[in-house]
């Protein structure tokens, strides 16, 4: 025991005086997180960081029996990613997986874990370290050979960890099991909750099925144009090119949410149905701006990505349109050179 607390006790003073360092480390880790998941086009609901305070690294060691922590504690800061459906999580944890380096004996899967009459908490957790190009670069430096945890939920099952955590976790309370049932109760009724949310979600891909027929079939062209018309329309007539559902099944998403924006903009470009946007992509104008972007991009007009297409439907039609709705897209030299 004697060994253990000479150990231990140097380690707890160290980790003390480091303590701000590793928060910056932590607001760093969930940075780089956060720019990972923007670029992979993923909706995501919240990125938040922490770092163990010294009471909570004491608590850590005392249970876990640490007789090594400095090798042993791999979660001093941590990263923890909501995603707004309980299936997009394991999106997530892929996508986070090609960037890190992944500590597999540390992390784990408590999902995997649950029989089929089990329900709580669903995270999937992740110890990782930099590689690549941000393992060695100088921005990084102070996160380099940093062992650090990422956790990934659901806002639903975020809901229930937190409360969970709070009533029966920290209370030090051994409540009766007619209470901890009626928790795991709640947790599967929000796992049901989970499914029906993301069966709604689904709803958007049949609708867009749907149109694509009806648009095929020349029915329903003069109705109001939404953003599932506007996918569908754009399928039917760019097949080749890279749509909203083939980007966001790459992850390499368009922007978050801009297909709104974008109908937006055609809207006040006079583009407000099926019938006025194959118009406008049948014009010379926008034939003409399709032909100079391919050109610049090195593929052909038949190539050019749904959002590609539908910024320079706006900017052909209205470049002032292009500064108020689409800003930055008014500064891509492409863009503006080739309407």
């Amino acid at each position: 025991m004697a060994r253990k607390r000479t150990l231990i006790e140097p380690f707890l003073r160290n980790y003390a005086l480091e303590y701000p360092q590793v928060k910056e480390q932590a607001k760093k880790a969930a940075s780089i997180i956060e720019s990972i998941l923007h670029n992979s086009g993923l909706e995501i609901h919240q990125v938040t960081f922490r770092a163990k305070t010294s009471a909570s690294v004491r608590r850590k060691i005392r249970k876990k029996r640490y007789t090594r922590p400095q090798a042993q504690l791999t979660d001093k800061l941590g990263v923890r990613v909501i995603t707004y459906y309980a299936p997009d999580v394991y999106r997530v944890v892929q996508t986070l997986r090609g960037e890190f380096r992944v500590n597999e004996s540390q992390s784990n899967d408590k999902l995997s874990f649950l029989g089929p009459r089990e329900f709580g908490l669903r995270t999937v957790t992740l110890i990782v370290q930099l590689k690549g190009p941000r393992e060695n670069t100088a921005e990084y430096s102070d996160l380099r050979g940093s062992w650090f945890e990422i956790q990934v939920r659901s806002i639903l099952e975020h809901t229930w960890a937190e409360i969970e955590h709070k009533v029966v976790y920290k209370s030090g309370i051994e409540y009766p099991q007619d209470f901890k049932r009626r928790f795991h109760a709640l947790a599967a009724t929000l796992e049901m909750l989970d499914r029906e949310f993301n069966e709604m979600r689904l709803q958007k891909e049949r609708l867009v099925d749907d149109y694509k027929e009806r648009f095929q079939r020349h029915r329903g062209l003069e109705d109001k144009l939404d953003t599932a018309r506007l996918l569908a329309l754009l399928e039917n007539h760019i097949p080749g090119g890279l749509s909203w559902r083939q980007a966001t099944i790459n992850t390499a998403g368009f922007p978050v949410q801009i297909e709104g924006t974008i109908v937006e903009a055609l809207s006040a470009a006079g583009i407000t149905n099926g019938v006025r946007l194959i118009r406008a992509l049948r014009s010379a104008k926008y034939r003409s701006a399709a032909r100079k972007f391919a050109a610049s991009s090195g593929i052909s007009p038949q190539e050019i990505s749904h959002l590609a297409a539908s910024i320079l439907l706006v900017g052909t039609k209205n470049r002032a349109l292009l500064r108020d709705y689409l800003e930055d897209y008014s500064l891509d030299p492409n863009i503006m050179s080739s309407i």
